[in-house]
């Protein structure tokens, strides 16, 4: 009528019914000659068992049980390992499975260790052993996993004992950061390098206050460098004489950066100070020497000087002198205003503010004489003036007008000539010219005419 199914821990028993088979819940006529199958389920992975069987008749009477048979179930995966210490991953490892029966392996993560795995990996391979987690993980954070083997019947097995690890933190803090003041506009930086393996390089920022917005400057992707020149950027350069303020991170392959360094300052250096004592002397003859103060800075390499002229108004650079505190501008005009400021230059290319303008003339020509006068006296011409007022007027230039020009025809101490009359019915006309005792020539005075009589 059927059968009856018992089940052991050990081979000698005890062994309890697990099912009773009858020939209707088999499907089968009595008579029927196959194969009678049962599988035994809900079983502890990796234990053994031991079964018997029994058949029995319609008045219930039960046979002797067969001989034993020996199953176990499939162990849950062994060997599992987790290691950790790794940049936003970690790395698992197990004993792959032998039986052809399985087909591959399910990975499981929590973030506590006690609930909440959750399967992130699907192994279809039995022959794996290895599986590496990159899925959102954090810096130095704790992952806990188990593993479970599956059969073709996609079955999944009990699931392992739990191991965990913990992922890498951030790199290191690089250390002692220097900061190079007094340089022209630039700022030189160096640190101790990073010798941790997962350092691929340095992040370095600067602030124009300690406690102000740092920017990022440069990255600097090479463990082994340690220096960096700050020039600013290339539309933007460092000021002068200011402060700045640094500090610096590492960071790995997936740029995870360390915390900041301590901070260190730098004072660009400063331009020179504005050149003092700058004056100059007028009057002079188609010239006008400058003077002015050295410079307080030992650095400094030469003095530019400006000059304007004219209505205008603008300045240009008329001169630069090296190692001196003087100059004369030279070959200027007569009689001119001329303004004058200096700039001082060091080393560096660094220029200072502009001195004081000062205001200078060369010296004037005599202004032309007047009231130039004609008469005869016993045949002779007599030309008179007015003395000019200028006190050195040292002398005058008589000219006799003519078809090609001005011919001198004398010179005089006093403002009187006497020259030949003209023929009657002739003429001459004459002009008068001052001349000072550093030879500054007038402009000619109004013209006489002398007609002979």
């Amino acid at each position: 009528m059927g059968y009856k199914v018992y089940r052991a821990k050990t081979e000698e028993g005890p062994y309890a019914e697990i099912a009773n088979l009858t020939e209707k819940d088999l499907g089968r006529g009595i008579d029927t000659v196959a194969d009678i199958q049962y599988l035994d389920r809900d079983l502890v992975d990796g234990e053994h068992y031991y079964f018997k069987v029994s058949a029995y008749n319609e008045k219930n009477l039960e046979s002797d049980l067969s001989h034993f048979l020996k199953g176990s179930c499939l162990p849950v995966v062994q060997g599992v390992v987790a290691k950790g210490d790794m940049i936003r991953q970690l790395e698992l490892s197990w004993t792959p499975a032998t039986s052809k029966h399985v087909k591959g392996y399910c990975i499981y993560r929590s973030m506590s260790g006690e609930e909440g795995f959750i399967k992130i990996a699907k192994i279809v391979d039995r022959e794996i052993d290895k599986f590496i987690d990159t899925k959102d993980l954090k810096d130095k954070s704790t992952c806990y996993y188990r593993i479970s083997l599956f059969e073709d019947n996609e079955r999944e097995g009990s699931m392992s004992h739990v191991v965990s690890a913990i992922t890498k933190g951030p790199p290191p803090i690089p250390e002692g950061l220097k900061a190079q003041s007094g340089m022209a506009r630039k700022v030189e930086l160096t640190w101790n390098i990073c010798p941790e393996e997962e350092v691929k390089g340095y992040k370095l920022y600067r602030s124009t206050a300690r406690e102000g917005k740092y920017v990022s400057i440069k990255k600097i992707p090479n463990q082994n460098k340690n220096k960096y020149l700050d020039k600013g950027k290339y539309n933007e350069a460092l000021m002068d004489n200011t402060t700045y303020y640094y500090k610096v991170t590492s960071y790995n392959k997936v740029d995870v950066e360390s915390k900041p360094s301590d901070i260190v300052s730098a004072t660009t250096k400063p331009r020179p100070v504005r050149p003092s004592g700058f004056g100059g002397e007028s009057l002079h003859i188609k010239e006008i020497p400058l003077f002015w103060q050295p410079n307080p800075e030992d650095d400094i390499v030469e003095y530019h000087i400006f000059r304007s002229s004219g209505d205008t108004g603008e300045f240009s650079e008329t001169a630069s002198v090296e190692g001196k505190t003087s100059y004369v501008d030279k070959r200027l005009k007569d009689g001119c205003e001329y303004k004058y400021k200096i700039t001082v230059q060091d080393k560096d290319n660094l220029i200072s503010d502009f001195s004081d303008t000062i205001t200078l003339w060369t010296k004037p020509k005599p202004r032309a004489p007047t009231g130039l006068n004609a008469t005869f006296e016993k045949g002779k011409t007599v030309l008179t003036w007015s003395a000019n007022t200028e006190p050195d007027i040292a002398s005058y230039n008589v000219f006799e007008k003519g078809f090609l020009g001005l011919r001198k025809v004398g010179t005089v101490r006093e403002p009187q000539f006497i020259n030949v009359a003209p023929k009657p019915g002739k003429s001459k006309d004459y002009v008068v010219k001052a001349v000072d005792r550093d030879g500054l020539e007038s402009k000619p005075s109004q013209p006489v005419t002398v007609v002979g009589k």
